[in-house]
């Protein structure tokens, strides 16, 4: 047996002395906010292969994280490295919104493909938190609405914007005072409790704070959530919750944000987890898996909503130097190829 197909072997107690001596070096090096560093934690990854890790001590591991989700298809699929190594050999960046990589138009074309809309438009991007940072803005160009509204729980990225529709204190409180007072929350249905009772009173939450907004002069424009919370514990919601959030915001003449950067690409056993609830959001954002394990996400809507941005004179008004990364995009399209062809996602 081979890397991959391993069952775990401890050959030291983790973590070992090479993951102490990185440790001690990643504490001198990087800012002390970023890692959790103890006696005791983290381990450091080496190597990973299928479904298993090896790290600097040799211990190999069963990956039961998909490394946040990122590595549906195992570490190291053989048609991802591939593609990989490929693109390497013949084109690793583009100017995407000048001269962009031919691979982009193929990469946006499956993904419109893939999408529930017939017209579909995209917005490529490199993280979670920028396609979310990208629908928020295609929300407020296509209703002209300024309020946004987003659930307790709810994690969406840290960047300025997405960090306001994120509602963690944790990771709000040091930059509040950067926030803006347009992110209302609402409460997300406990699965602990009664759904029904649960459901509703979300939703009666949910259609205060639509009024209210209204009411203050800050109409709605935006309704994002996720349609399982990743973060907040795997929180399902109960059944139709999602269809009734969709139906309020809509009424009130507001878009509905699927963030489903790490519900997406089969992790719910469907493509996408919004088609288990049959309803369709207004902008779907996906990430982590997208890249094949490199960094890349995208933002999607309809032709009707995604053409409230304005045509380029020449000047992108939403753009970013990896926009046109065709090292990414090729993995990308591998990895639908896998989904596919390995029925991964039923």
């Amino acid at each position: 047996m081979t890397l991959g197909d391993l069952t775990p072997a401890m050959r030291v107690r983790p973590p070992g002395p090479g993951s102490a001596d990185r440790s001690r070096r990643l504490r001198v090096a990087e800012s002390q906010n970023v890692t959790f560093l103890s006696d005791t934690f983290p381990v450091f990854w080496s190597e990973a292969q299928g479904t298993n890790v090896r790290d600097v001590d040799g211990n190999i591991y069963v990956d039961l994280t998909g490394a946040f989700g990122v590595s549906v298809a195992g570490h190291a699929h053989p048609a991802i490295v591939e593609a990989i190594r490929m693109q390497a050999g013949t084109l690793v960046h583009g100017m995407g919104d000048v001269h962009p990589p031919a691979i982009k138009v193929e990469l946006l074309e499956r993904l419109c493909a893939l999408s529930p809309w017939t017209d579909a438009k995209g917005i490529l991007a490199s993280t979670g938190s920028e396609a979310v940072e990208i629908a928020l803005k295609t929300a407020l160009l296509a209703t002209g609405h300024p309020g946004v509204i987003a659930f307790q729980g709810g994690y969406h990225g840290l960047t300025l914007g997405a960090l306001s529709t994120t509602a963690r204190s944790y990771f709000r409180e040091p930059f509040r005072e950067w926030l803006p007072d347009s992110v209302s929350f609402v409460p997300f249905p406990d699965p602990h409790l009664a759904p029904e009772e649960e459901s509703t009173r979300c939703l009666r939450a949910l259609d205060r704070v639509l009024r209210a907004s209204a009411e203050a002069g800050v109409p709605v424009g935006a309704v994002v959530i996720e349609p399982i919370q990743g973060r907040a514990g795997v929180r399902v919601p109960p059944p139709r919750f999602l269809a009734g959030v969709a139906e309020r915001a809509r009424q009130a003449g507001a878009l509905v944000i699927f963030d489903e950067i790490f519900t997406g690409l089969g992790r719910t056993g469907s493509l996408f987890a919004f088609e288990s609830e049959n309803i369709t959001p207004d902008v779907l954002c996906l990430g982590k898996a997208l890249g094949g394990g490199l960094p890349l996400s995208c933002c999607i809507a309809s032709a009707g909503v995604m053409d409230a941005w304005p045509p380029s004179p020449g000047e992108a008004l939403h753009t970013s130097t990896f926009l046109g990364h065709p090292l990414s995009y090729a993995p990308s399209l591998a990895l639908l190829g896998v989904l596919k062809e390995e029925a991964l996602v039923e």
